[in-house]
Parts: structure tokens; sequence; C-alpha cells
């Protein structure tokens, strides 16, 4: 029983580093914003309505994001929040698409932290969990209390024939 349970486990390890696989965008990608207002201060932007942000083959539509800038006034980290943020991006297999209530983008490592309700899909395949930590850059992606979150990670995978 416990080898079929490690085994079940194994098989959706491998199947969700596959479902991660990103397609090659070059470094550094430039991040493009557009929304309905944005308020400019010292250290941060925030930009609300209708939020679309697009970086190479990824995509975050939010109802507001802030955009913090280090000591260069770069980017450096986005906090999207909305009902819900969406997410998406192509991999070499399709489209990774997701809702959240937050997403967090720290934008030099390119680790994106999605939270509060997370579904993600892909080719017909749903994950379900609180909080989903992706790592664009190594294409790993970790769910449950594997991303620090409180709740079991919930899968439907589509059957193969």
């Amino acid at each position: 029983m416990f080898r079929q349970i490690v085994n079940s486990l194994a098989l959706c390890c491998i199947a969700w580093v596959g479902w991660a696989q990103a397609a090659p965008t070059p470094e550094p990608v430039p991040i493009q914003l557009s929304a309905d207002s944005v308020a400019l201060n010292e250290g941060q932007s925030i930009y609300r309505g209708q939020v679309d942000l697009r970086q190479g083959n990824m995509q975050i539509l939010a109802d507001q994001i802030t955009v913090q800038h280090d000591a260069q006034q770069q980017p450096s980290r986005l906090i999207a929040r909305g009902t819900p943020v969406r997410f998406r991006q192509k991999t070499a297999s399709g489209w990774i698409q997701a809702q959240a209530q937050r997403a967090d983008y720290l934008v030099q490592s390119a680790q994106l932290t999605l939270s509060g309700e997370v579904v993600l899909r892909q080719a017909g395949d749903v994950m379900q969990s609180d909080r989903v930590i992706y790592d664009r850059r190594r294409q790993i992606l970790k769910a449950g209390g594997a991303a620090a979150g409180k709740q079991r990670v919930q899968m439907t995978l589509q059957a193969t024939e």
C-alpha cells in the first residue's frame, strides 16, 4: 500500500514538472503594463483598474498591481491583487493558466507565488491549492505544504489512452 502511494506521488510530481516546462524566453525581458490609472511614489508605483502586465510569454491580469523598485529604480517585486488575479504563460506543451486572489512576482529570480484559492490549468489537468510557488527560470512548481501552504493539493489529471 505504501509503495502504491509513493509511486502515485512520484507520477504526480513527474507530471507537474513537465506541466511547468516553459518555452524559452531571452533575458532580460522588459515588463509592459497598462492600466486605467497609475500613482507614482518614491520606491513604488501602483497601477489600478484592468491592469495588464506582460513580460515575454507571461501575462498577469489584475485589479491592482503594485511595482516595488530597487535603489536603481528597477522593478524588483510585483504584487497583484484581484477578484481574481489571472496568470497565463506559454509553455512548450501549451498554456498554463491560473487564477488566485494574489500574485507576488520577484523579478530578479523570476519566482511567482500565487495565494488564495489558487486554480491552475493546463491541457485539461487541474490543480487546486491555497498556495503555489512557480520558479519560471528553473521551471519548478510547488504547491500546498511544499509551498508553505496550509491546505492539501487537489489534482485532476486527464487519463491518456
